[in-house]
């Protein structure tokens, strides 16, 4: 659910857990795609300061 785009509260809700760290019991993210959400996020800041920008470059490395 987590790498389908829910947020763990979302997730939390929808399993009917009082408690976040019940849920997070069950919540198993992967690293690769979490860098792959961040490489685009922050391609997209260097996009919108334009290509002269000093920022640089991301690419997720497998």
């Amino acid at each position: 659910m987590l790498q389908n785009g829910m947020s763990l509260v979302e997730v939390q809700g929808l399993l009917g857990h009082k408690n976040i760290q019940s849920t997070m019991v069950y919540s198993h993210v992967e690293t690769g795609a979490v860098a792959e959400k961040a490489a685009r996020v922050l391609d997209g800041m260097q996009q919108a300061h334009g290509k002269g920008s000093s920022a640089p470059k991301l690419s997720v490395v497998r």
